[in-house]
């Protein structure tokens, strides 16, 4: 065995000595071929190797010319092919050339080639075996002719493509630093561009449909990639480690694959642009790419698979081409939407951006997809088209910068968490949908909310609508509204604004509850008209033509202070009015056949109330706690109810009107008004019934139309006549003082002036014929008094109490004189009787004590007449009884000279109102103060 070592040891040294005499000599030669001598080679003295022939240079387990020291390479047209381990380890290679006619390159070809410094791969070379070029650590170039064919070698492994190496790509000898690939290639290989950091960006040609692996790897210098629509397939780490790549256009590729997928790298990455045409992203497409700062999404996008963007926190900017096509994007989750980081979205628009803080959703637009403004932080207001039927889940949702929302007319759909924790919202416009949901059922967080308006699509505002607006200031309602729903603005306690367009529709609304209607906290009921001016209803008139005005259509609203309903009001439903706590007068129409339960109940501030109804039916408290009620002018409800029996409250009452038309007042009908000083009757009244005024205490006046009038009034007691207590008789607003009976009158009925104390001389026609009982009962300021011919009764009591009377004149035509006539006449000194002492005493009668002071002297057979007394009274210039207006014109005619009248006359003595002898200017002013009751 040692013996066989020593021979084989000798032989080798035998061999390398040969060979080493080979090289010394000027040519080497030898076959290299396949087939033996198809492919020759010859190495001359300078280590040029040639090889020339046709067909492959054939593999081999080491370089045949191992042993030779091959400085360059030829290798010449012919030859296909460059087999395995060719030139393995030739490392004093600086030159190669090879062949067009090559094309194919075998596995560790020129493996271990350190000294290589350039190569030119010719373009018809398919493929290149694995290895070729590892160890060839001097290559700086490698050119090619071709591009397109360069992209279609087949690289069997990073080390087989010479860039590796290399780093350097030349094209045609010039060196590339953009790369764009030409038109017409549809696939680049594996490893194709492995390890070239020298290119800046790269661009692809449209109808490439495949990247090999690691084609592009660390490719560390680009910058920019744009992945044309039509690729379809991206080996794995196609782009790994292209450090500082920050910018990437890209197509449908990614509906199917993730940047990861497509070994794009996390590192640099701030821009993707998505081309036109794409339909859609993949689940996590961008998915922890933390860096990418901005995204241009197509009009094409349709939808965006499930957490695309999840983790994408350095998002900063949207950008789409079409508002309309975004809100139909189907995003699977809120992070399928680059949206839920960044914080502005821009429009795009004939090259020009506008960030999208406003947006006004194009028409057209139906739905707005779920997610699809989800957490943008950038929106503040958005406008829907009337076309949008529909609010996706959660699309608005988390926008906090969002402060108005209007919503579409008819939108009728709007999904869960719609407009969660949009805490800046405060503004809402709403459509018909208000009638179906809640604002809390549409996740629009209603603390905040300080303005609603309601567009007219709406028929209805559903309960509890805007329950818990606790913000609310404002709300817009329409016509088209004919209901609001139960508590529909339940503890909305700083609204003050409610603007309608509309009365009469509001009045013919129908409210559920008290808390279905904003007024109850409102400050200001608004009526908008068609050129958008707000008139502020303080005095609210309704429209002619309304019917009813509907339960709680006006409750609570404290800043009403007048009401006037029309004359088409029938019917006033309960709590219409309730609690309009400044509501200072209401004017209600003689129409009115209901007045609903509580309808005016707590009315605290009303002072002043029409109610002439005739069949009104008033409800049980209907004017409950209207504590302020002083001016009341009431219809023919009074001829058969009490104040007491129609719910008006009557302890702050002091003036009382009854309407014209009124026949009678019922029996106790004002009775204990304790504070009223003012009673106004009319000219069609004929009969008051028992104790209507009893305990009415404070009365200071009672005011009749006319006293013909007054006069054929039936009085049941002496509480039935208002002057009992007023003691002022006034007719018309002007005080009476000497009463005049017009002519035609027959008689004085009973209590006809009871007590009526400012009555100081009475003027009777000789048509009276009858004096009623206590006609003139505590008439005390009466001195002297006359009955004219004619007078045939004297009713029992009938001067009674008539202190300060003198002077009575009594006609012949008497035929009785009741009892008690002048009981309490302390004063009555003579009583001038026109008839006989035998007269006097059969119209007497013994069977009745007619109170005659036995201090008085009735004068028999007197001549005396009731003209012989008439009284001159003060200011009375025109001897009516009254002190009007007309008398103090009189007086200034009087006083410049313009009436004559003579000195001493009755017309001077009362136009002199001081009583200095003269009639001056002085005396018509202080007449007129009096006939308008301020002297």
């Amino acid at each position: 065995m040692k013996q066989l070592k020593t021979v084989l040891c000798i032989c080798a040294i035998v061999c390398a000595l040969l060979l080493t005499a080979a090289q010394a000599g000027a040519v080497s030669t030898g076959g290299c071929g396949d087939n033996g001598k198809n492919v020759l080679w010859t190495l001359d003295d300078e280590g040029t190797l040639t090889i020339s022939g046709e067909g492959a240079i054939r593999d081999s387990s080491s370089s045949p010319w191992a042993y030779f020291t091959v400085r360059r390479i030829v290798v010449e047209e012919g030859v296909t092919r460059v087999g395995q381990r060719a030139f393995y380890n030739l490392n004093h290679v600086k030159e190669v050339r090879l062949p067009e006619s090559l094309v194919s390159i075998g596995t560790e070809a020129f493996y271990g080639c350190a000294g290589l410094r350039e190569i030119s791969i010719p373009s018809a070379v398919t493929e290149i075996g694995e290895s070729a070029f590892n160890g060839c650590s001097r290559l700086f170039k490698v050119n090619t002719d071709d591009l397109a064919a360069w992209c279609a070698i087949q690289f069997k492994s990073a080390f087989a493509n010479p860039l590796y190496p290399a780093r350097q790509l030349y094209v045609n000898n010039e060196k590339v630093l953009s790369l764009e690939i030409p038109q017409g290639v549809t696939a680049i290989g594996d490893f194709a561009f492995y390890t070239s950091p020298e290119f800046r960006s790269v661009k692809l040609p449209e109808g490439l449909e495949s990247i090999g692996r690691y084609a592009f790897y660390d490719c560390s210098g680009v910058t920019e990639i744009q992945l044309p629509d039509s690729l379809k397939e991206v080996g794995k780490d196609a782009f790994a480690r292209c450090v500082r790549l920050n910018e990437v256009t890209l197509g449908s590729v990614i509906g199917e694959k993730t940047m990861k997928e497509l070994s794009v790298p996390a590192d640099a990455l701030k821009m993707v642009t998505v081309s036109d045409g794409t339909a859609s992203l993949a689940p996590e497409a961008f998915k922890d790419y933390r860096k990418l700062e901005s995204v241009v999404l197509p009009a094409s996008l349709k939808t965006v698979g499930k957490d695309a963007f999840l983790n994408c926190s350095g998002l900063k900017n949207v950008v789409v081409t079409d508002l309309g096509a975004w809100c139909g994007v189907a995003f699977e989750c809120p992070f399928s939407n680059p949206l839920l980081y960044a914080p502005a979205m821009w429009l795009k628009e004939d090259g020009l951006l506008t960030k999208v803080t406003d947006p006004e959703i194009p028409d057209g637009v139906t739905a707005i997809n779920d997610y699809a403004f989800y957490h943008y932080r950038g929106i503040r207001s958005v406008t829907l088209p009337e076309t949008v039927v529909s609010i996706g889940d959660c699309a608005f949702a988390g926008c906090a910068a969002l402060k108005e929302a209007a919503l579409s007319p008819d939108l009728a759909a709007v999904g869960k968490d719609a407009f969660k924790e949009c805490v800046s919202l405060r503004e809402i416009t709403v459509g018909k949908l208000i009638g179906e949901l809640t604002l809390s059922d549409m996740s629009i967080p209603a603390k905040n909310i300080k303005m609603v308006t309601v567009l007219d699509s709406a028929a209805a505002i559903a309960p509890e609508a805007f329950k818990n607006c606790g913000s609310l200031e404002s709300v817009v309602l329409p016509a088209s509204v004919q209901s609001y729903g139960k508590d529909a603005f339940s503890d909305c306690n700083r609204l003050r604004n409610v603007v309608i367009d509309d009365l009469a529709a509001w009045c013919r609304a129908a409210f559920a509850c008290p808390f279905s209607n904003p007024l109850l906290h409102a400050d200001h009921l608004y009526l908008k008209d068609e050129n958008g001016v707000l008139t502020d209803l303080i005095a609210v008139q309704v429209p002619e033509g309304i019917a009813e005005i509907k339960p709680f259509a006006f409750y609570g609203f404290h800043a009403l202070r007048a009401l006037e309903l029309p004359e088409s009001v029938t019917r006033i439903g309960q709590n219409a009015f309730k609690e309009c706590v400044g509501l200072q007068s209401a004017l209600l129409p003689k129409t009115t056949a209901v007045i609903g339960r509580e309808a005016f109940s707590g009315c605290t501030g009303l002072t002043k109330l029409s109610l002439p109804g005739s069949e009104t039916e008033i409800a049980q408290d209907a004017f409950k706690g209207c504590s302020s009620l002083a001016d009341l002018k009431i219809g023919r409800l009074i001829e058969n109810k009490t104040l007491k029996q129609l719910w008006i409250p009557t302890a702050s009452l002091k003036k009382i009107a009854v309407a014209e038309g009124v026949a009678a007042i019922a029996a106790e009908a004002f009775m204990n008004c304790g504070k009223a000083e003012e009673i106004v009757l009319p000219a069609s009244l004929t009969a008051i019934g028992k104790d209507a005024f009893y305990g009415c205490t404070s009365l200071r006046r009672a005011d009749v139309a006319d006293i013909r009038s007054w006069l054929s009034v039936d009085l049941a007691c002496p509480f039935s006549n208002p002057l009992f207590y007023a003691h002022r008789l006034f007719v018309r607003g002007a005080e009476v003082l000497a009463l005049t009976v017009p002519q035609g009158v027959a008689e004085i009925k009973d209590y006809a002036f009871c007590s009526a104390w400012n009555i100081n001389a009475l003027h009777l026609p000789d048509s009276v014929k009858r004096i009623g009982a206590n006609a003139f009962f505590g008439c005390n300021s009466l001195t002297k008094a006359g009955l004219p011919e004619g007078v045939e009764i004297l009713g029992d009591f009938a001067f009674r109490s008539c202190k300060n009377l003198t002077d009575l004149i009594l006609p012949a035509s008497l035929t009785y004189v009741g009892k008690g006539a002048f009981d309490g006449c302390a004063k009555l000194k003579n009583i001038w009787y026109a008839g006989t002492k035998e007269q006097w005493a059969a119209i007497c009668g013994p069977d009745r004590d007619i109170m005659l002071d036995p201090k008085a002297t009735v004068h028999y057979d007197s001549a005396a007449t009731a003209d012989d007394i008439r009284i001159v009274i003060n200011g009375d210039a025109d001897g009516d009884g009254l002190v009007t207006p007309a008398d103090a014109r009189i007086t200034l005619r009087v006083a410049v000279h313009l009436e004559p009248c003579e000195k001493g006359s009755g017309t001077f003595a009362a136009c002199d109102w001081n009583c200095d002898g003269n009639v001056t200017a002085d005396d018509a002013r202080m007449i007129l103060r009096r006939s308008v009751c301020l002297a």
